[in-house]
């Protein structure tokens, strides 16, 4: 069975997920190839891991060119599953399976509501409402979704996808190995000139409006009005990077909030957090909330579904109600000035981590929907 994932590459939750499935596939002897729809730090950390890949650029507007490199892929690989993500990502593989001239079994990964995903905070603009439209055109190609969480299951049948066509599979992520921790602590603030008795307040996350930068750079304009010894740290790139950096500025925040952009070493900059921090609208089943986890990081976060669906209030952080700045802040500030505290529910969330999101359990699940699809089609499994 060869497996082509396609996806745009230029970081974010979904290509973390992808990263680490097609790894997992390949130790069991899958033949795994991803398609980047963009050129970026993507491309580079999947050659690192040993990953066959390819770009296929997108450069302008209903450009076909991606679609005719794909149908190469397909041709040249032998492709036999088609699986997609991210909303570029899936309307070209979608294309490209239905022009491809033997059949190809097409699987999308729903890591969050199109709607939400364009939305933000914002309503929509008639570009938005095309790309949905042109999502929906699609979903006919599509063989089998796969939803990381069961709100997006409950979202699809909304939208009259047959159950029998969507699967359930919550993302997994590695267990790091905390007593070398130390160490990359040390190295992450030496690089970054944080102080040793700095407490380091972190978010990651693609630069977009659906993930609310701007309350995390509120809450951190609140907490260093009372505690002085607090670094935040923005991890991700997108649209929003040079507003989010003039805001930091127009606040005096300059000296306390670094700008990390698209960093490749995230599992890295984990082992310096002291506080992981979420403010997103909405969130499918998030990624980088679970890496935090599996580091030991209490989280706080917006009482959101994606969030609260991981994060137990009280027990491996704090959920707080989205948009309200006080709240925010002073749940930072609590775990900022209780290191117990912060012990214990870092801790807790490990734990939560080793029990329930394994990368192993979802690479399993994930190659137990290809074989049930492929012997539907009258192929061999695995």
């Amino acid at each position: 069975m060869n497996i082509l994932y396609v996806i745009e590459g230029d970081g974010g939750g979904a290509v973390s997920h992808v990263l680490a499935l097609a790894r997992g596939l390949s130790e069991m002897g899958v033949s795994v190839r991803i398609a980047f729809m963009c050129d970026g730090p993507a491309v580079t950390e999947a050659g690192k891991l040993g990953l066959s890949f390819s770009v296929v650029n997108k450069t302008m507007p209903l450009d076909i060119r991606p679609v005719l490199k794909l149908l190469s892929v397909l041709e040249k690989h032998g492709i036999d599953i088609i699986h997609s993500h991210t909303i570029r990502g899936n309307f070209y593989a979608r294309i490209t399976a239905l022009l491809h001239r033997k059949p190809v079994l097409c699987v999308t990964t729903v890591h969050s509501h199109i709607v939400d995903e364009l939305k933000g905070e914002r309503t929509f603009g008639i570009w938005d409402w095309l790309l949905w439209v042109r999502e929906k055109l699609t979903w006919v190609r599509v063989d089998r979704f796969i939803c990381v969480s069961d709100k997006l299951k409950k979202r699809l049948l909304s939208e009259g996808v047959p159950s029998d066509k969507i699967a359930v599979i919550e993302n997994g992520v590695e267990l790091p190995d905390l007593r070398v921790a130390e160490n990359e602590n040390r190295s992450v603030r030496e690089e970054l000139s944080i102080d040793n008795d700095e407490i380091v307040v972190v978010t990651i996350g693609r630069l977009v409006p659906v993930k609310n930068h701007i309350l995390f750079l509120k809450a951190a304009r609140e907490v260093t009005r009372q505690k002085k010894n607090v670094r935040f740290l923005v991890v991700g790139d997108g649209v929003l990077l040079d507003s989010l950096r003039a805001k930091a500025k127009e606040w005096n925040l300059k000296e306390r909030v670094i700008f990390a952009g698209w960093r490749n070493d995230v599992q890295r900059l984990l082992c310096a957090t002291d506080i992981y921090v979420i403010c997103s609208f909405v969130e499918g089943l998030n990624l980088s909330v679970l890496e935090a986890m599996a580091h030991g990081v209490p989280i706080v976060g917006t009482d959101v579904k994606g969030v609260s669906d991981i994060v137990v209030d009280k027990e491996t952080g704090f959920l707080v109600e989205l948009n309200n700045v006080d709240r925010l802040a002073n749940a930072i500030l609590a775990l900022a000035g209780n290191r117990e505290l912060s012990e214990r529910m870092g801790k807790n969330g490990r734990q939560l981590v080793e029990e329930r999101y394994s990368v192993q359990a979802m690479v399993d699940n994930t190659a137990r929907v290809y074989e049930a699809l492929y012997s539907i089609s009258g192929n061999e499994v695995l």
